[in-house]
């Protein structure tokens, strides 16, 4: 690898950070003279998602979404033998994957139409700060469908993390 070629990339990859940041804020202006509020937008979230962010997302996203799925524990669904049942996890799990790439994307847009005003004085302690990321944890946890690792076990740890900041 040469110098000039890792300075080029770098240089590539600013440029494009930059024009990015750009468009973002572009199409944030433009949200936010379209719908005049945050709450007009959330109201029409998934018409908006579909018509707005769906089509410029990867492809392997949009087919995941169109992949119809038994729900788990349905007469379908254990109909299924076990490279089945692999395939419906797989399948299940790119539907995650491109719904919250989709979340990801539609909250991105939010934060430049309607950027939170930071409320002078306000600091948030160690302690604020952990304690709502604990607790996002937990909810996130709870609402999770399927998860690949011991939830139960992982909420009782987080719930006890919680009380001993708390305190």
């Amino acid at each position: 690898m040469e110098y000039q070629t890792t300075v080029k990339s770098v240089i590539e990859a600013v440029k494009n950070e930059l024009s990015g940041v750009n468009k973002w804020q572009t199409a944030g202006a433009n949200v936010r003279e379209f719908y005049g509020s945050e709450t007009a937008l959330q109201e029409v979230k998934a018409q908006f998602t579909a018509d707005a962010i769906l089509p410029a997302l990867d492809k392997r996203h949009a087919a995941a979404l169109g992949v119809d799925l038994p729900r788990k524990g349905s007469k379908d669904y254990n109909a299924l033998d076990q490279s089945g049942v692999t395939r419906w996890e797989a399948a299940t799990q790119a539907k995650k994957d491109a719904r919250a790439t989709a979340a990801t994307m539609f909250n991105r847009i939010v934060g430049y139409a309607f950027p939170k005003e930071k409320v002078a004085g306000e600091t948030k302690t160690l302690k604020t700060r952990l304690v709502k990321t604990l607790s996002d944890a937990i909810g996130n946890i709870e609402k999770a469908e399927s998860p690949d690792f011991d939830a139960v076990q992982a909420l009782v740890h987080l719930r006890a993390a919680v009380a001993v900041i708390a305190k």
